[in-house]
């Protein structure tokens, strides 16, 4: 009861009658008869709404943001710092001109996956320059994946490895990071699950990398709750990933999947859900917000 006094009191204050009747909404539905969350959510919008004033919330970074969490003010607030810090550092990434083109191609104006997608580029380049493979393993690889040095490399790595001059160091990393057929054909990949339904639907977009990092992106409600970062590496039955710290590094929780036979899905262990392959345009299409179905 006390709480609900205490949202009394609030809604009544001049701060709480100047609020506009879409944060009120979006509070009151969000957290229905939790009259402390109400109020916490009303601040919270109300700041960031006051803060998005002095932001620039048109251009290429701006609208998209705003298009995508709406009246979500806080979350519009968090797209558009994400992607400005994202755009800035791609300015000194002094990566090669044809990675930068390729990674704009492929994300266009979402920033952050622009520069993700350079630092990977960037790494797998140089990581095929230590590994050194023969001329034709190279050739073959080139022909296949242009200048997409992380498929370039996974190809190289896959066709056997660096050549006799590489070095002993090299070799023995080329073999310690080489995957099981069972969860290599995971990976590289595009996954989706199924909509989960519950009080919001849910879904779960994975991108698995050649060297066997992944992306995952929850959709709960129609929107998307940031990237989570991990880690994979092959089992006896199919593969783990650790889930890292975006700050720190050091793995937050670990989780392990089954895979099918054809690597077509993969299931998690512990709940049972199950992610199907998808093509990189139906992920895109579902990172863009349009319905894609995953898992029949």
């Amino acid at each position: 009861m006390r709480f609900w006094i205490s949202l009394c009191l609030y809604l009544a204050s001049p701060v709480a009658l100047a609020t506009s009747p879409e944060i009120l909404s979006r509070c009151k539905g969000k957290w229905k008869d939790d009259a402390r969350m109400v109020s916490y959510c009303i601040k919270k919008q109300e700041d960031a709404k006051t803060k998005l004033k002095s932001m620039n919330t048109g251009g290429v970074i701006g609208t998209p943001c705003k298009d995508k969490w709406e009246d979500d003010y806080p979350m519009v607030v968090y797209c558009i710092d994400k992607q400005e810090k994202a755009r800035a550092k791609l300015k000194a990434t002094g990566a090669p001109a044809n990675v930068t083109a390729r990674c704009e191609d492929k994300w266009d104006d979402d920033f952050s996956m622009v520069k993700y997608c350079i630092e990977k580029q960037v790494t797998a380049k140089k990581d095929l320059e230590k590994l050194a493979p023969s001329s034709s393993v190279l050739s073959r690889c080139t022909q296949k994946w242009d200048d997409d040095y992380s498929m370039v490399l996974y190809c190289a790595k896959k066709s056997g490895g660096g050549s006799a001059s590489g070095s002993s160091s090299t070799r023995a990393a080329s073999a310690t990071s080489a995957k099981p057929s069972s969860s290599g054909r995971v990976w590289p990949g595009y996954f989706l699950t199924a909509p989960i339904r519950g009080e919001m639907t849910s879904q779960f977009y994975w991108i698995f990398f050649p060297d066997g990092t992944a992306k995952m992106a929850p959709k709960i409600g129609g929107k998307i709750f940031g990237i989570m970062t991990a880690k994979c590496s092959s089992t006896s039955r199919g593969f783990s990933c650790r889930f890292l710290d975006k700050d720190t590094g050091a793995t937050v929780v670990t989780k392990h999947f089954t895979v099918s036979s054809g690597g077509a899905s993969f299931t998690q262990t512990d709940t049972g859900v199950k992610s199907c392959r998808v093509s990189e345009s139906e992920g895109k299409a579902f990172v863009a917000g349009r319905f894609v179905q995953g898992c029949r």
